[in-house]
Protein backbone atom coordinates (compact mmCIF):
# COMPACT_ATOMS: atom_id res chain seq x y z
CA UNK A 1 0.00 0.00 0.00
CA UNK A 2 -1.53 10.37 6.58
CA UNK A 3 -1.49 13.59 8.65
CA UNK A 4 -3.46 16.74 9.09
CA UNK A 5 -4.03 17.03 5.20
CA UNK A 6 -0.68 18.83 3.95
CA UNK A 7 1.27 16.40 6.51
CA UNK A 8 -0.51 13.45 4.86
CA UNK A 9 0.01 14.64 1.12
CA UNK A 10 3.98 15.58 2.01
CA UNK A 11 4.15 12.43 3.50
CA UNK A 12 2.85 10.19 0.48
CA UNK A 13 5.21 12.37 -1.76
CA UNK A 14 8.21 11.41 0.33
CA UNK A 15 7.25 8.22 1.32
CA UNK A 16 5.72 7.00 -2.43
CA UNK A 17 8.10 9.11 -5.12
CA UNK A 18 4.92 10.78 -6.24
CA UNK A 19 5.83 12.39 -8.74
CA UNK A 20 3.82 14.20 -12.16
CA UNK A 21 6.29 14.45 -14.81
CA UNK A 22 6.46 14.50 -18.44
CA UNK A 23 9.03 11.68 -19.86
CA UNK A 24 11.98 12.78 -21.86
CA UNK A 25 11.70 11.40 -25.02
CA UNK A 26 14.44 9.22 -24.44
CA UNK A 27 13.36 6.81 -22.10
CA UNK A 28 14.25 3.67 -22.31
CA UNK A 29 10.98 1.48 -23.98
CA UNK A 30 10.18 -2.25 -24.00
CA UNK A 31 7.58 -4.24 -25.66
CA UNK A 32 4.56 -5.42 -23.40
CA UNK A 33 2.38 -9.12 -24.11
CA UNK A 34 -0.56 -9.26 -22.37
CA UNK A 35 -1.43 -13.26 -21.95
CA UNK A 36 0.75 -13.48 -25.11
CA UNK A 37 -0.76 -10.86 -27.13
CA UNK A 38 1.47 -8.10 -27.68
CA UNK A 39 -0.27 -4.38 -27.15
CA UNK A 40 0.84 -0.76 -27.80
CA UNK A 41 2.44 1.39 -26.33
CA UNK A 42 5.30 -0.09 -25.32
CA UNK A 43 6.28 -0.09 -21.05
CA UNK A 44 9.25 2.40 -20.25
CA UNK A 45 12.21 2.23 -17.33
CA UNK A 46 12.22 5.13 -15.53
CA UNK A 47 15.65 5.40 -12.93
CA UNK A 48 15.93 1.59 -13.18
CA UNK A 49 12.08 1.18 -12.18
CA UNK A 50 9.79 -0.51 -14.74
CA UNK A 51 6.31 1.69 -15.49
CA UNK A 52 3.21 0.39 -17.99
CA UNK A 53 0.24 2.17 -19.48
CA UNK A 54 -2.62 2.24 -17.81
CA UNK A 55 -5.25 2.60 -20.20
CA UNK A 56 -3.20 0.10 -22.85
CA UNK A 57 -2.72 -2.78 -20.01
CA UNK A 58 -6.39 -2.77 -18.38
CA UNK A 59 -8.02 -2.35 -21.64
CA UNK A 60 -6.03 -5.64 -22.59
CA UNK A 61 -7.87 -7.31 -19.70
CA UNK A 62 -10.99 -6.46 -20.71
CA UNK A 63 -11.68 -3.66 -18.58
CA UNK A 64 -13.48 -0.77 -19.20
CA UNK A 65 -11.63 2.66 -18.67
CA UNK A 66 -12.93 6.25 -18.32
CA UNK A 67 -10.86 9.68 -18.11
CA UNK A 68 -12.42 12.51 -16.37
CA UNK A 69 -10.31 15.81 -17.38
CA UNK A 70 -12.42 17.80 -14.46
CA UNK A 71 -11.33 15.87 -11.45
CA UNK A 72 -7.61 14.38 -13.41
CA UNK A 73 -8.98 10.78 -12.54
CA UNK A 74 -9.10 7.78 -14.31
CA UNK A 75 -11.88 5.07 -13.66
CA UNK A 76 -11.05 1.53 -14.49
CA UNK A 77 -14.00 -1.50 -14.31
CA UNK A 78 -15.10 -4.73 -14.53
CA UNK A 79 -18.66 -6.37 -13.60
CA UNK A 80 -16.80 -7.08 -10.31
CA UNK A 81 -14.07 -4.43 -9.12
CA UNK A 82 -14.05 -0.61 -9.34
CA UNK A 83 -10.87 1.02 -9.39
CA UNK A 84 -10.50 5.07 -9.51
CA UNK A 85 -7.40 6.64 -9.84
CA UNK A 86 -7.37 10.28 -8.65
CA UNK A 87 -3.71 12.05 -9.85
CA UNK A 88 -3.86 15.12 -7.96
CA UNK A 89 -2.98 13.61 -4.88
CA UNK A 90 -2.05 10.38 -5.80
CA UNK A 91 -5.16 8.58 -4.42
CA UNK A 92 -6.10 5.09 -5.49
CA UNK A 93 -9.70 3.50 -4.83
CA UNK A 94 -10.42 -0.12 -5.05
CA UNK A 95 -14.09 -0.80 -4.53
CA UNK A 96 -14.00 0.30 -1.16
CA UNK A 97 -10.39 0.80 -0.21
CA UNK A 98 -8.60 3.79 -0.62
CA UNK A 99 -4.81 4.05 -0.33
CA UNK A 100 -2.03 5.79 -2.28
CA UNK A 101 -0.23 4.91 -5.45
CA UNK A 102 3.25 3.05 -5.09
CA UNK A 103 5.94 4.65 -6.48
CA UNK A 104 3.95 7.72 -8.08
CA UNK A 105 2.48 7.92 -12.05
CA UNK A 106 4.74 9.44 -14.38
CA UNK A 107 3.45 10.83 -17.69
CA UNK A 108 3.89 10.02 -21.65
CA UNK A 109 2.12 12.24 -23.61
CA UNK A 110 -1.76 12.10 -22.25
CA UNK A 111 -1.06 8.71 -21.13
CA UNK A 112 -0.70 7.54 -17.73
CA UNK A 113 1.80 5.24 -16.40
CA UNK A 114 2.15 3.42 -13.58
CA UNK A 115 4.93 1.28 -11.60
CA UNK A 116 4.50 -2.37 -12.06
CA UNK A 117 3.59 -3.89 -8.77
CA UNK A 118 0.20 -1.80 -8.89
CA UNK A 119 -0.51 -3.75 -11.86
CA UNK A 120 0.51 -6.65 -10.08
CA UNK A 121 -1.08 -5.95 -6.58
CA UNK A 122 -4.58 -5.02 -8.62
CA UNK A 123 -5.14 -7.24 -11.56
CA UNK A 124 -3.85 -10.29 -10.56
CA UNK A 125 -0.40 -10.49 -12.64
CA UNK A 126 2.23 -11.84 -12.83
CA UNK A 127 4.76 -9.48 -14.65
CA UNK A 128 7.72 -10.82 -15.97
CA UNK A 129 10.28 -8.27 -17.26
CA UNK A 130 13.06 -9.40 -20.14
CA UNK A 131 15.59 -7.34 -20.03
CA UNK A 132 17.54 -8.97 -22.58
CA UNK A 133 14.55 -9.71 -24.66
CA UNK A 134 13.63 -6.27 -23.81
CA UNK A 135 10.21 -7.35 -23.33
CA UNK A 136 7.25 -7.37 -20.67
CA UNK A 137 4.62 -10.38 -20.08
CA UNK A 138 1.94 -9.80 -18.11
CA UNK A 139 0.32 -13.23 -17.28
CA UNK A 140 -3.08 -13.81 -15.13
CA UNK A 141 -2.91 -15.54 -12.05
CA UNK A 142 -6.15 -17.55 -10.54
CA UNK A 143 -6.32 -16.12 -7.02
CA UNK A 144 -7.68 -18.14 -3.20
CA UNK A 145 -11.76 -18.27 -3.53
CA UNK A 146 -12.00 -16.02 -0.81
CA UNK A 147 -13.52 -12.43 -0.24
CA UNK A 148 -12.08 -9.22 0.83
CA UNK A 149 -13.20 -6.39 2.78
CA UNK A 150 -12.15 -3.48 4.27
CA UNK A 151 -12.59 -2.51 7.71
CA UNK A 152 -12.68 0.97 8.30
CA UNK A 153 -12.91 3.64 11.06
CA UNK A 154 -12.05 7.73 11.16
CA UNK A 155 -11.73 9.89 13.91
CA UNK A 156 -10.99 13.42 14.63
CA UNK A 157 -10.67 15.29 17.40
CA UNK A 158 -8.88 18.62 18.74
CA UNK A 159 -5.73 16.50 18.94
CA UNK A 160 -5.57 13.77 17.13
CA UNK A 161 -6.60 12.56 13.15
CA UNK A 162 -7.33 9.13 12.63
CA UNK A 163 -7.52 6.59 9.78
CA UNK A 164 -7.45 2.89 9.89
CA UNK A 165 -8.25 0.74 7.49
CA UNK A 166 -7.57 -3.38 7.66
CA UNK A 167 -8.94 -6.14 6.04
CA UNK A 168 -11.34 -8.94 6.92
CA UNK A 169 -11.82 -12.27 5.45
CA UNK A 170 -14.93 -14.50 4.48
CA UNK A 171 -15.15 -17.95 2.78
CA UNK A 172 -12.20 -19.83 4.54
CA UNK A 173 -12.63 -23.08 4.75
CA UNK A 174 -11.41 -23.30 8.67
CA UNK A 175 -13.77 -20.73 10.30
CA UNK A 176 -11.25 -20.87 13.26
CA UNK A 177 -8.63 -20.30 10.98
CA UNK A 178 -10.48 -17.26 9.63
CA UNK A 179 -11.42 -16.05 13.11
CA UNK A 180 -7.73 -15.94 14.48
CA UNK A 181 -6.63 -14.39 11.45
CA UNK A 182 -9.34 -11.51 11.36
CA UNK A 183 -8.39 -10.44 15.34
CA UNK A 184 -4.83 -10.51 14.10
CA UNK A 185 -5.88 -7.59 11.47
CA UNK A 186 -7.82 -5.95 14.10
CA UNK A 187 -5.55 -6.05 17.03
CA UNK A 188 -2.86 -5.03 14.47
CA UNK A 189 -5.25 -1.67 13.92
CA UNK A 190 -6.49 -0.91 17.61
CA UNK A 191 -2.17 -0.83 18.34
CA UNK A 192 -1.67 1.64 15.95
CA UNK A 193 -4.98 3.45 17.13
CA UNK A 194 -3.44 3.39 20.71
CA UNK A 195 0.00 4.98 19.78
CA UNK A 196 -2.08 7.67 18.37
CA UNK A 197 -3.86 8.54 21.11
CA UNK A 198 -0.40 8.52 22.97
CA UNK A 199 1.13 10.78 20.58
CA UNK A 200 -1.19 12.82 21.15
CA UNK A 201 -1.34 13.45 24.90
CA UNK A 202 2.45 14.64 24.57
CA UNK A 203 1.08 17.64 22.16
CA UNK A 204 3.06 20.97 23.08
CA UNK A 205 1.43 23.96 23.85
CA UNK A 206 2.69 25.71 20.63
CA UNK A 207 1.63 22.51 18.79
CA UNK A 208 -1.79 22.72 19.97
CA UNK A 209 -2.02 26.86 19.89
CA UNK A 210 -1.29 26.53 15.79
CA UNK A 211 -3.56 23.35 15.59
CA UNK A 212 -1.04 20.91 15.37
CA UNK A 213 -2.87 17.41 15.66
CA UNK A 214 -1.31 13.83 15.90
CA UNK A 215 -1.90 11.71 13.59
CA UNK A 216 -2.23 7.97 12.79
CA UNK A 217 -2.66 6.40 9.24
CA UNK A 218 -3.17 2.35 9.23
CA UNK A 219 -3.81 0.58 5.96
CA UNK A 220 -3.14 -2.38 4.02
CA UNK A 221 -2.43 -4.00 0.63
CA UNK A 222 -2.79 -7.98 -0.27
CA UNK A 223 0.61 -8.51 -2.08
CA UNK A 224 -0.10 -12.42 -2.85
CA UNK A 225 -3.20 -14.74 -2.60
CA UNK A 226 -2.34 -17.97 -4.51
CA UNK A 227 -2.00 -21.68 -4.10
CA UNK A 228 -3.33 -21.50 -0.42
CA UNK A 229 -1.11 -18.59 0.40
CA UNK A 230 -2.22 -15.11 1.19
CA UNK A 231 0.70 -12.39 2.13
CA UNK A 232 -0.30 -8.96 3.52
CA UNK A 233 1.89 -5.93 4.04
CA UNK A 234 0.75 -3.55 7.02
CA UNK A 235 1.75 0.35 6.98
CA UNK A 236 1.58 2.33 10.10
CA UNK A 237 2.18 5.91 9.86
CA UNK A 238 2.41 7.74 13.09
CA UNK A 239 2.78 11.65 13.03
CA UNK A 240 3.47 13.00 16.49
CA UNK A 241 3.70 17.11 15.90
CA UNK A 242 7.53 17.03 14.93
CA UNK A 243 9.18 17.75 11.53
CA UNK A 244 7.50 14.91 9.85
CA UNK A 245 6.09 11.92 10.78
CA UNK A 246 7.48 7.41 10.97
CA UNK A 247 6.16 4.96 8.92
CA UNK A 248 6.29 1.44 10.32
CA UNK A 249 6.36 -1.44 7.81
CA UNK A 250 5.33 -4.95 8.80
CA UNK A 251 3.95 -7.80 6.60
CA UNK A 252 2.49 -11.37 7.62
CA UNK A 253 2.51 -14.41 5.29
CA UNK A 254 -0.48 -17.42 6.18
CA UNK A 255 -1.33 -20.41 5.34
CA UNK A 256 -5.61 -20.10 4.36
CA UNK A 257 -6.17 -23.59 5.41
CA UNK A 258 -3.89 -23.86 8.82
CA UNK A 259 -3.52 -20.98 9.83
CA UNK A 260 0.35 -20.95 9.93
CA UNK A 261 2.04 -18.17 9.72
CA UNK A 262 5.11 -18.41 7.50
CA UNK A 263 8.87 -17.30 8.60
CA UNK A 264 11.73 -16.28 5.81
CA UNK A 265 13.81 -19.92 6.01
CA UNK A 266 10.41 -21.89 4.89
CA UNK A 267 10.42 -20.91 1.07
CA UNK A 268 13.98 -22.24 1.17
CA UNK A 269 15.83 -25.82 1.25
CA UNK A 270 16.87 -27.05 4.78
CA UNK A 271 20.51 -25.97 4.86
CA UNK A 272 20.02 -23.73 2.15
CA UNK A 273 22.15 -20.82 2.72
CA UNK A 274 18.75 -17.97 2.23
CA UNK A 275 21.08 -15.52 4.01
CA UNK A 276 23.65 -15.37 1.71
CA UNK A 277 21.73 -15.90 -1.15
CA UNK A 278 19.10 -13.23 -0.48
CA UNK A 279 21.93 -10.57 0.64
CA UNK A 280 23.53 -11.52 -2.67
CA UNK A 281 20.38 -10.46 -4.78
CA UNK A 282 19.59 -6.79 -2.75
CA UNK A 283 23.44 -6.21 -2.91
CA UNK A 284 23.22 -6.61 -6.80
CA UNK A 285 19.98 -4.75 -6.64
CA UNK A 286 21.84 -1.76 -4.45
CA UNK A 287 24.42 -1.47 -7.09
CA UNK A 288 22.61 -1.82 -9.85
CA UNK A 289 19.97 1.29 -8.48
CA UNK A 290 23.44 3.35 -7.80
CA UNK A 291 21.55 3.63 -4.03
CA UNK A 292 23.62 5.79 -1.74
CA UNK A 293 23.50 3.80 1.29
CA UNK A 294 23.83 5.69 4.87
CA UNK A 295 25.23 2.48 6.38
CA UNK A 296 27.41 -0.08 4.26
CA UNK A 297 24.99 -3.32 4.12
CA UNK A 298 26.51 -6.74 4.64
CA UNK A 299 23.24 -9.39 4.72
CA UNK A 300 19.88 -9.52 5.58
CA UNK A 301 18.74 -10.82 9.09
CA UNK A 302 18.12 -14.65 9.76
CA UNK A 303 14.33 -12.82 10.13
CA UNK A 304 14.24 -10.26 7.66
CA UNK A 305 10.78 -8.74 6.60
CA UNK A 306 9.74 -9.94 3.62
CA UNK A 307 6.01 -10.55 1.64
CA UNK A 308 5.52 -12.51 -1.00
CA UNK A 309 4.28 -11.06 -4.69
CA UNK A 310 3.29 -12.66 -7.23
CA UNK A 311 6.75 -11.82 -8.83
CA UNK A 312 8.74 -13.47 -6.44
CA UNK A 313 9.85 -12.75 -2.64
CA UNK A 314 10.31 -9.49 -1.49
CA UNK A 315 12.39 -8.07 1.88
CA UNK A 316 12.72 -4.72 2.47
CA UNK A 317 13.90 -2.41 5.44
CA UNK A 318 12.75 0.53 7.38
CA UNK A 319 13.07 3.78 7.11
CA UNK A 320 16.86 5.29 7.88
CA UNK A 321 17.61 2.07 8.39
CA UNK A 322 20.12 2.08 4.98
CA UNK A 323 18.28 5.11 3.16
CA UNK A 324 17.09 8.36 3.77
CA UNK A 325 13.61 9.36 4.54
CA UNK A 326 12.98 10.61 0.95
CA UNK A 327 13.79 6.92 -0.45
CA UNK A 328 10.61 4.95 1.76
CA UNK A 329 10.74 1.89 2.41
CA UNK A 330 13.11 -0.02 0.24
CA UNK A 331 12.18 -3.46 -1.18
CA UNK A 332 14.14 -5.71 -3.01
CA UNK A 333 12.37 -8.92 -5.07
CA UNK A 334 14.21 -11.88 -5.27
CA UNK A 335 12.87 -14.95 -7.38
CA UNK A 336 12.11 -17.92 -5.71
Amino acid sequence: MKRTIVTLIGTVVLLSVFTTMAFAAQADTLTIEVNDKAIEPAAVVWEGELFLPLRAVAAALGFEVEWFAGEQAVKVSSPDKTLQLYLPDGRIVVNDHEAYLPGGYRLIGDRVYLRQDFFADNFSLIVEWDKDGRLVRLQGVEENPIVISTKKEEAETETLKLTLQYPELKGLENTEVQNKLNSLFAELAAAAKARGYENAQYLGEEQLKHHIKAETYFNYQVTYNRNGLLSIVFIDYQYGGGAHGMTVQSSYTFDVKTGKKYELKDFFDDGSDYIAIISDEVKRQIEEKGLMLLTPFNAIRPDQDFYLSNNGLVVYFQLYEYLPYAYGIPEFIVEI
